[in-house]
């Protein structure tokens, strides 16, 4: 191809891209209110410490071994997934573009790793699977920023 044929593919590459990054900016308010909702189980102290089920590999996607009920290995995996997405977009995003809503996503994000931190040790086994949870979550955070 000619110079001028490799230039009008970069071009149409860039405007892709482009399209691409805004459609991903527009989304990012939703993202951020999912994340939020889904990461509530970070939070949530439910003191139900009924015995848990046994250590399972990569029950949660990832090497880690977690011992959680189903419903609870759902809420945490949907909260992982979230600040992950989130992490990944925003991440992706600000390589393209600087919009508002990117300050709101990293925003969100740099509470997490806040929250996370400075977060109370566990007081029960099903809430250090949780903590632990919480900070698989926030590998994602760290490789974003």
């Amino acid at each position: 191809p000619t110079n001028s044929k490799m230039q009008e593919i970069l071009d149409g590459t860039s405007l892709i891209l482009e399209k691409f990054s805004d459609v991903l900016v527009d989304i990012l308010g939703d993202l951020i209110s999912f994340a939020e909702s889904s990461c509530s189980i970070f939070w949530s102290n439910v003191a139900v410490d009924a015995s848990l089920p046994g250590s399972v590999t990569g029950k949660l996607g990832g090497p880690s071994q977690r011992r959680l009920s189903s419903s609870t290995t759902t809420a945490v995996l949907q909260a992982i997934v979230s600040v992950r997405t989130l992490a990944s977009v925003s991440s992706w995003c600000a390589t393209r573009k600087k919009d508002d809503s990117l300050n709101l996503a990293f925003n969100f994000l740099w509470k997490f790793f806040d929250r996370v931190i400075s977060s109370a040790m566990p007081d029960s086994e099903r809430s250090a699977e949780i903590h632990l949870a919480a900070f698989e979550a926030l590998t994602f955070v760290l490789k974003a920023s």
